[in-house]
């Protein structure tokens, strides 16, 4: 099986998984981007515990949407595996005082599960990778995905605090949310040329 790597992007694709014995293929993703939406609800939420959820830059988050920007990777169509970085992330400032940034953001997608893992950094001291989002599957998808003039369209998925994130914002800021309450949803779009030497 051929091992697949990754390298700067996009958000999510979280994949069905495939029972079939395919030979994997590997195809790569130069760009796209990804829109994360925030529930209103957990922006609520936040927002009355004192916490502000912002980019990277500091900036608010209109109507709760954060674009991660394109960027490179791997995918196979007939699995749906993928290894993708992002660009991009997000921080967490509460009161004013602490601040939690979640940056390097990398989607592990397998054919059984799908997760999203990042720097977790409180105050300028990096914790740690871990795992932040559980991406729940969509059962609109289907294998194998097809891409249209080069470019993939997902459905979107919702994404799920991990049960380690939870704990450890817990133990920084406090309790928020139940792990994999579904806080957010991704519309994932990229740019899939196939694996070529000059393509790398």
């Amino acid at each position: 099986m051929k091992k697949l790597y990754a390298a700067g992007f996009t958000l999510a694709l979280s994949f069905l998984a495939s029972h079939h014995a395919f030979a994997q293929k590997t195809d790569q993703i130069i760009g796209g981007y990804t829109t994360l939406t925030f529930s209103s609800t957990f922006l609520d939420f936040t927002q009355e515990s004192g916490i502000t959820v912002t980019d990277l830059g500091g900036n608010a988050l209109l109507n709760g949407i954060d674009i991660l920007p394109g960027a490179q990777g791997a995918i196979d169509l007939q699995t749906g595996v993928t290894n993708v970085v992002f660009k991009g992330g997000l921080q967490a400032v509460y009161l004013g005082k602490v601040t939690v940034r979640v940056e390097n953001l990398i989607l592990h997608a397998n054919e059984t599960s799908s997760a999203i893992t990042g720097d977790v950094i409180e105050n300028g001291t990096l914790l740690g990778r871990q795992e932040i989002f559980v991406v729940n599957r969509n059962p609109d998808l289907s294998l194998p995905l097809q891409v249209k003039n080069g470019v993939l369209t997902l459905p979107t998925l919702s994404l799920g605090l991990s049960p380690n994130f939870v704990t450890q914002l817990s133990k920084i800021i406090g309790p928020l949310v139940n792990a994999g309450t579904v806080i957010a949803t991704a519309a994932p779009i990229a740019v899939v040329v196939p694996d070529t030497p000059a393509a790398r």
